[in-house]
């Protein structure tokens, strides 16, 4: 009678506690396991940067008798070749507008003579004689003198003009005036400048900093992402990466482009990237297979305890 009522007792409690294993291998089997959507959703790349504009700046020589002469305002757009500031040297600029002078005065004697020319090629063909082919040859040859002299100031004048077009220094891109420091344009006459005098910020604004090797290796061109300062949402996009190696050691830069006023320029931000879309997937590799150097997702994702 005893038996009879024993073995089911026992049947009953073994397939309790199977049932039980089950439901707790099943419960710490789901922890351990990945699913797509919810990875694909809440998957991010937490990133620092700064907001950055690229800024030439422009120093004037030192040990200079005058301060330079200004030819844009703090503000000002400029082009790629425009004027910014030209230094005062008397000296050139009077020897170029001698050679200006004298090179006007050969054009004038040269135009001269060739009147004369004229004139006396028509006598020497109504009555040629040994008078008038003399003075022809005599006109000739001044006429050429003139010429070779003319040559001759030409070339110093392009070395004049050279000269004074070292004088005035221009703009290596197009942007804006973005600083002019007065204080330092009254520094003419120390020999070591410590600051420009003109600073041209380029119109791009973009976002750059450093990653660790293992978010380096996370990030590509082309990701995007959003941003807020002061309530306004900005967007961006990855456009370079680089990898340098200083003092021996290797350092990851990015770069994203972004459109934003240049008065935020320094700003420190903190942001989120989802790396994950609709056709690019990133996954961690210990949530995937390698064979034979390709890579395979698992339909059922899990990750052994």
């Amino acid at each position: 009678m005893k038996r009879r009522w024993l073995l089911p007792v026992i049947l009953i409690s073994i397939i309790v506690v199977l049932l039980i294993a089950t439901v707790y291998a099943f419960l710490s089997r789901r922890q351990e396991t990945l699913f797509i959507d919810e990875y694909m959703k809440r998957y991010h790349l937490t990133v620092k940067g700064t907001i950055a504009q690229t800024r030439t700046p422009y120093f004037q020589r030192g040990n200079q008798s005058r301060p330079v002469i200004l030819h844009v305002r703090q503000g000002d757009k400029v082009t790629k070749g425009q004027a910014l500031f030209s230094y005062v040297d008397s000296a050139i600029a009077a020897n170029e507008k001698e050679l200006s002078l004298k090179i006007d005065n050969q054009l004038i004697a040269m135009n001269q003579i060739e009147g004369q020319l004229a004139v006396k090629q028509e006598a020497f063909a109504q009555s040629a004689s040994p008078r008038i082919d003399a003075e022809l040859n005599w006109l000739i040859s001044e006429y050429e003198k003139h010429k070779n002299e003319l040559e001759i100031l030409k070339t110093k004048e392009r070395a004049a003009s050279e000269a004074v077009d070292q004088l005035t220094i221009t703009s290596e891109t197009t942007g804006m005036v973005s600083e002019i420091n007065k204080e330092q344009l009254q520094q003419f006459t120390n020999a070591k400048q410590q600051s420009p005098v003109v600073t041209i910020a380029s119109p791009e604004t973009f976002v750059t900093g450093e990653v660790d090797r293992e978010l380096y290796k996370q990030l590509e061109k082309g990701m995007q992402f959003d941003f807020e300062i002061e309530g306004k949402s900005y967007k961006s996009e990855l456009i370079s990466l680089t990898r340098s190696v200083e003092h021996s050691t290797a350092k990851y830069y990015y770069k994203a482009a972004v459109e934003i006023d240049g008065s935020y320029v320094g700003e420190v931000l903190t942001f989120e990237i989802y790396p994950n879309g609709k056709d690019h997937i990133w996954l961690h590799e210990d949530y995937v297979n390698r064979k034979k150097h390709r890579y395979y997702v698992q339909k059922v994702l899990w990750k052994p305890g």
